[in-house]
């Protein structure tokens, strides 16, 4: 294999917020504590934020004349990040979340983990390390609800085939792979009245059907701040309701057979079940999570059935 010349490879470092201006800050900062390397750039698309959140960002940048900045006047997770990808000039793209922070290796890193992979690596994820308010009870926090709040820590790289988690939260992508498929579906993705994510999850599912290896590299890897907010039941309860939507969703845009795991009865049954252990531990997160997944997921089939039929 031909290692390739990262330090002759222009990298984009994208960075898509809504209204959290002093989070993207802080995520600027982090990058900028290691001077970059020339060939990678920064880009922040700024995802319809409020005029002050606009404002403070802009004002931020004139201090940074070498971020680029745009700005879409419609909020959308997919509509930011294909404004992205349209708008980045490099080979591979670095997806960071506005509130997560890279860790001061970011450039070594960066380089390690882009010459490891081959020309069949589209996607590599890194680790999201979880920045946990001050005093905040973490002691409930499940695997399965530790993962919604996108902490992701396996220690041994992999790929997502073999079970790896990834997130965009932090994530280098090979752009043109990534146009040429089609980008972030627009019918996913956070947006007004729209809860459900799910549009990168959608995009590793099309890439890994078109050959393309999606990898997991620990070595790249960003604190990600989580509020308390994302650590009460009734939170997690919700999360994991329109991760039920979602995981019906992408099967339905992606045209595939329902498997058992969404069949309707499955899905009733299940959920009676749940319930009655609930009744009996009312405090289980895995239990609240894994009912409301597959209610979620339920109402998601019932949506798409009853949309078919009315057209």
């Amino acid at each position: 294999m031909q290692t390739p010349n990262v330090q002759s490879m222009l990298i984009s470092v994208v960075i898509c917020t809504h209204n959290r201006s002093a989070d993207v800050v802080e995520c600027l900062d982090g990058l900028f504590d290691r001077k970059p390397n020339p060939n990678v750039e920064v880009l922040v698309v700024d995802s319809g934020s409020n005029e002050e959140h606009s404002r403070r960002v802009v004002a931020y940048l004139q201090s940074r004349p070498s971020v680029r900045y745009a700005r879409l006047d419609v909020a959308g997770t997919s509509l930011a990040r294909n404004a992205g990808l349209g708008l980045a000039r490099g080979e591979w793209v670095w997806w960071l979340d506005d509130d997560a922070v890279p860790m001061t290796d970011w450039p070594e890193k960066l380089d390690e983990v882009i010459s490891q992979a081959d020309a069949k690596t589209a996607i590599i994820g890194g680790r999201v390390v979880p920045k946990f308010e001050k005093d905040a009870d973490i002691d409930q926090l499940t695997e399965r609800w530790r993962l919604l709040v996108t902490c992701i820590e396996h220690n041994e790289p992999g790929y997502v085939s073999d079970g790896r988690n990834i997130a965009c939260a932090n994530m280098l992508m090979k752009r043109n792979v990534a146009l040429q498929l089609g980008g972030f579906s627009e019918r996913l993705g956070r947006s007004p009245g729209q809860m459900v994510t799910g549009e990168e999850s959608l995009l590793i599912e099309v890439m890994q059907d078109h050959g393309f290896k999606c990898a997991y590299a620990p070595a790249l890897a960003v604190l990600h701040k989580v509020s308390s907010q994302r650590l009460t039941l009734d939170w997690v309860k919700e999360r994991a309701y329109w991760e039920g939507h979602v995981r019906f969703r992408i099967h339905d845009l992606l045209d595939r057979k329902i498997s058992w795991s969404l069949n309707p009865l499955k899905l009733r049954a299940s959920i009676y079940v749940f319930r009655l252990l609930s009744a009996i531990k009312p405090r289980d997160a895995d239990l609240a999570i894994r009912m409301n997944l597959a209610r979620g997921t339920l109402d998601a089939i019932g949506n798409s059935q009853a949309n078919r039929k009315a057209s």
